[in-house]
Parts: structure tokens; C-alpha cells; sequence
């Protein structure tokens, strides 16, 4: 009987161990394509904003969205000064974003039209903010579709 139990806890165990690590993989490799994603759409969005706008107050660094939304939506909200201080449309704005990508050589979805899409566009109360999805991926591309559903 306690072989038994030996047998049972021990296969307890093991799946546990198992899972533990899996998780760990797997939430280190998202981690991985979030940071990667991030750094390529921050270079684009800052030397769009600062290169050919001449906009220079805004954040160092753009934030994840994608907790809100879920796992492997990869939205980076950016707070930039005034919506005065923007002196393009959001679709221009858009249009300069995934003309500078075309010239990188940008990857994105296969399924996407282009790597970027501006979805979210405000001011605050005391700073703009703008929530622009790198289209790397389904899940940011099926993102982009729900926006695009709900907005209709």
C-alpha cells in the first residue's frame, strides 16, 4: 500500500515540476517577443515623432498595453506633450509610421496590410497618448480585427 502512495505522490510531483517549467518557458519567451517588438516599435515611432516631426516631448520608452488585452498583443502606449504639439492626423501619422517600416524592412503578419496600426488616439489631462500595434503576430492582428468590429 505505501508503494502505492509512493507511485501517486511521485507522479504529483513530477507534473507539478513539469508545469512549473513549462510556465516558466513559456512566460520567458513572451516575455522575449514583447521586448523585441518594443524595441522595434519604439525606434520607428521616436524617429518618426523626433526625425520627421520634430516632436521631442515625449517618453524614453512606451508602455505594454497588451495586459489589458491579452497574451501576445503587442500595443505599446506612448504619452507625447500636447495633441497641439502633433501636427500630423493620426491616419498621416500612421501612413509616415508604416512608410518608415516598408523602408527597415519591418516584418509583420502575413495576413496584415501593413506592421503598424495607430489604434488608439487621446488626450489627457495632461499629456497626449497614442496606442500604436505592432501587427507581428495573430493575436495583434485579431486585436486590431475586434477594434475595427467594435468601432463599426
Amino acid at each position: 500500500m505505501s508503494l502505492m502512495w509512493l507511485i501517486i505522490i511521485s507522479i504529483v510531483i513530477v507534473v507539478i515540476i513539469y508545469e512549473l517549467t513549462h510556465r516558466i518557458l513559456i512566460k520567458r519567451a513572451t516575455l522575449i517577443v514583447q521586448r523585441r517588438a518594443q524595441s522595434i516599435t519604439d525606434q520607428i515611432v521616436f524617429d518618426v515623432l523626433k526625425d520627421k516631426l520634430n516632436i521631442h516631448d515625449c517618453d524614453q520608452q512606451s508602455t505594454l498595453v497588451s495586459d489589458i488585452w491579452g497574451k501576445g498583443v503587442l500595443s505599446f502606449e506612448y504619452n507625447i506633450g500636447t495633441v497641439d504639439s502633433v501636427p500630423v492626423t493620426r491616419d498621416e501619422l500612421e501612413r509616415q509610421l508604416n512608410q518608415l517600416a516598408i523602408e527597415r524592412n519591418v516584418d509583420f503578419f502575413q495576413k496584415a496590410p501593413q506592421a503598424f496600426k495607430i489604434t488608439d488616439w487621446w488626450q489627457g489631462k495632461k499629456r497626449f497618448h497614442m496606442d500604436v500595434t505592432y501587427l507581428m503576430n495573430e493575436a495583434s492582428y485579431e486585436y486590431v480585427q475586434d477594434l475595427h468590429k467594435l468601432g463599426e
